[in-house]
């Protein structure tokens, strides 16, 4: 069974052309009473007119479908079992041109075998030169869904902002900025194209981010398995937990507060790599950049930069077994230290003797300091 309804555009006044593609009839078109011209929202001076309202009932654990192109999404949780979506034009000015470019967008939304959609579909061509240029508003499409929902969502243009969502969440973005509270779900993935990512909380089985020119940063992270890549952005990340971290980035620094993993592997090109407090291996090697870590306590590790500076730290009465070779070496005299000490290079056991720290910089230095 299968009911969609298809929005064709607003001409003089407003309407609805509903398209049924199956035999029964699950949801009815409502008209939407078109606010007064360049109405003023609550907030201040933006124009408010709302294209499209309509309700759904769904079950918890059902998926939401989103492809669109030069549109803003807001989730935000519902009660019940229910769903929401409304369409809005939104700016400082609703103009005829505006009315248009929805019109050109020819959005369909409606819902079939346990998905609920929302899809653009564009008629036509649009000329950004001719009438683009007019346009003083934007499109927004508010989406209310039951916290435990999956969703699959491809935005060619536009921000995504998601209160929380408990469920498998894909998320292919070409330009635009995510913005999210809470999400979690067996599996957690995003493609960024161009644009930031910026949440609070992330809880996954397995979470999957890669972005190209962007910047993500969040609060926390607790996962079996992280895998996150940015090609030209900054990775911000207060808090992680997790079995196994990879983490490359090209073009950009990682910075991380207190990072718990069995394996933290990273790699950067052109990046500083700054861990205030680990806990686990790591395996890092920075190309162009330096390395700054903090042991909580002895683990050993595989460190390597090759126009870097390595520079560790670690309680006094940790106890390693070290092998670093660098432009200079030094440690700590708090350390007990039985080996061999030259200027580059430096092979022994600190406090006895324990797992290995191995470091090496090409053109740099190595240092290992107590906390």
């Amino acid at each position: 069974m299968h009911s969609a309804l298809r929005i064709a555009g607003i001409g003089a006044g407003a309407f609805l052309l509903l398209v049924i593609t199956g035999t029964t009839l699950l949801n009815h078109a409502e008209f939407v009473s078109r606010t007064a011209p360049n109405s003023l929202d609550p907030i201040g001076d933006r124009a408010e007119e709302e294209m499209f309202n309509e309700t759904f009932s769904v079950q918890p654990g059902e998926q939401l479908v989103v492809d669109v192109i030069h549109s803003d999404i807001h989730i935000e949780e519902s009660k019940g079992g229910e769903a929401r979506i409304r369409i809005t034009l939104e700016g400082k000015e609703i103009n005829d041109s505006a009315r248009d470019f929805f019109k050109y967008l020819n959005f369909e939304v409606g819902q079939t075998d346990g998905k609920l959609f929302v899809h653009t579909d564009p008629e036509g061509n649009w000329s950004w030169r001719r009438k683009g240029w007019r346009m003083r508003a934007g499109v927004h499409v508010y989406i209310s869904v039951p916290e435990m929902f999956d969703a699959k969502m491809d935005v060619a243009h536009g921000d995504v902002d998601i209160h929380a969502l408990k469920g498998v969440l894909d998320v292919d973005l070409a330009h635009g900025d995510i913005d999210a509270g809470s999400l979690s779900g067996a599996s957690l993935s995003m493609d960024i194209a161009h644009g930031d990512v910026q949440t609070d909380q992330l809880g996954s089985e397995r979470i999957r981010l890669a972005l190209q020119h962007g910047d993500l940063s969040t609060y926390r992270i607790d996962a079996t398995d992280v895998e996150l890549s940015t090609a030209h952005g900054d990775l911000d990340i207060d808090y992680a937990t997790a079995k196994t971290i990879r983490i490359r980035a090209t073009h950009g620094d990682l910075a991380m507060n207190r990072v718990a993993a069995g394996e933290i592997d990273v790699e950067t090109a052109h990046g500083d790599v700054d861990i205030h407090e680990m806990d686990g291996y790591p395996r890092m090697e920075a190309r162009h950049g330096d390395i700054s870590l903090r042991f909580l306590q002895a683990t050993g590790g595989k460190f390597s930069a090759r126009h870097g500076d390595i520079d560790l730290s670690a309680p006094a009465h940790t106890a390693l077994d070290v092998d670093f070779n660098a432009s200079d070496v030094s440690m700590d005299h708090a350390f007990q230290f039985e080996g061999m000490r030259k200027e580059k290079e430096m092979q022994g056991r600190v406090n006895g003797g324990g797992p290995e720290l191995y470091a090496r910089a090409s053109h740099g230095d190595v240092a290992l300091r107590t906390r």
